[in-house]
């Protein structure tokens, strides 16, 4: 699992979901620094990993969304949780640091 989640772009488009549908421009807007080729891709891979589910429409040009299926959702709990954490952390960490902590020699 640890694998799948390495690549970051994973992480960060599961985080945009927000447990519902999303249509692949509003991903691109909400990620900066991505290409469409590599949402494509990274949104494939999240298909095939069972983390989501792409609906591809037959129209001209075509239109895709993306949504989370069981394993996403899963996921979606246990990142919102981690980043959860990391801000309580980064924020009493930082609280630490000015009081003044002793320093260790």
């Amino acid at each position: 699992m640890l694998g799948f989640l390495s690549f970051k772009r994973k992480v960060v488009i599961l985080g945009c979901f927000n447990g519902g549908v999303i249509w692949p421009s509003e991903l691109l807007r909400k990620i900066r620094n991505i290409s469409g080729k590599i949402l494509t891709k990274t949104s494939r891979e999240l298909e095939i990993s069972s983390s989501a589910a792409r609906t591809i429409y037959p129209v001209i040009p075509p239109k895709v969304d993306c949504r989370y299926i069981e394993l996403g959702d899963i996921l979606a709990v246990a990142l919102t949780a981690g980043r959860d954490w990391a801000i309580d952390y980064n924020s009493r960490a930082g609280e630490f640091i000015e009081s003044g902590a002793p320093n260790k020699k």
